[in-house]
């Protein structure tokens, strides 16, 4: 998506912080976090017929397994095909 357009906002200290902590814990930018939640909360709005409760209520994205180190298990192999048996 083209990034054609700035938006200057003010944020306070620690709402500055707050946001920068979230965003690298995410592994994003501020700019692609604010994006994200513009995005997120234009959707809502829109889909909601222009109505919005606030605050929005977020929900986490489903976490991956940990990864344990150890190698995946083997697929599971198919016998191969036999062929029919001749008179």
């Amino acid at each position: 998506m083209l990034k054609d357009s700035a938006i200057p906002i003010r944020l306070d200290a620690g709402s500055k912080e707050r946001l920068k902590a979230a965003a690298d814990r995410l592994g994003l930018t501020t700019s692609a976090l604010i994006r994200i939640l513009i995005a997120s909360f234009v959707e809502s709005y829109e889909a909601s017929g222009g109505r919005i409760t606030l605050p929005l209520e977020w929900s986490p994205p489903p976490r991956p397994a940990p990864f344990s180190g150890e190698k995946p298990p083997a697929p599971l192999s198919r016998p191969a095909a036999r062929a029919p048996d001749r008179p």
